[in-house]
């Protein structure tokens, strides 16, 4: 450390004499307001956080540049850096905790619709489990929306409500039959679902 280098008194109003980079000597300078000292021949001297900056000292990696840890500047970008870091990993916890979530809602939504098949065929109901999908309410509590086509144009969910029974048994939670329409508002047929392939129209 350089014999140049006085310590900071914790006194932000703090002033003393002192030979600055570009601008010379002053006589009452805030000490809080230096970054550190410049032992190049050309400009020796204490160096404001402004002169720091306008020389580019820390980017150019300056090997003149003497940097006063312990004062005010300096002291609050570490605390700042320390700041950022711990944002830095609650955001990625909380990324963690919902990357978590995802798999086992879509683990749990997996096992739904395979229960669902496994329902409609042993009960031998005419239809095809086309999707499951989760709906979070306003509780934050999720229901399941059993997606399915039959070849009856109309709105026959009634006529299986035992399937949303049976999974709500087993799997707990709410669950909802829903016909799935065509962008035309008319119900899909099983022979619609079937011959979906590059066809938008049904999904």
């Amino acid at each position: 450390m350089s014999d140049k280098h006085f310590a900071y008194s914790g006194d932000p109003e703090a002033r003393r004499p002192m030979h600055l980079v570009d601008e010379g000597f002053q006589e009452f300078k805030r000490t809080s307001a230096i970054a550190g000292f410049c032992h190049c021949l050309i400009h020796t001297g204490y160096l404001t956080i402004n002169a720091m900056e306008r020389h580019d000292c820390i980017n150019k990696d300056c090997v003149f540049f003497e940097k006063f840890n312990d004062f005010p500047y300096w002291l609050n970008e570490q605390r700042k850096e320390q700041e950022r870091l711990k944002n830095r990993k609650i955001k990625e916890k909380k990324k963690q905790r919902q990357e978590r979530h995802q798999s086992a809602l879509q683990e749990k939504t997996d096992k739904i619709f395979k229960a669902a098949e496994t329902i409609a065929r042993e009960y031998e109901y005419p239809i095809v489990i086309t999707r499951v999908a989760p709906l979070k309410d306003e509780r934050n509590n999720y229901k399941y929306i059993i997606n399915y086509v039959s070849n009856y144009p109309g709105n026959d969910w009634y006529e299986y409500h035992t399937l949303a029974f049976i999974l709500g048994y087993h799997y707990g939670g709410f669950y909802i039959l829903r016909h799935t329409k065509k962008p035309n508002g008319e119900y899909a047929t099983i022979s619609d679902w079937e011959n979906r392939e590059g066809n938008t129209d049904v999904s």
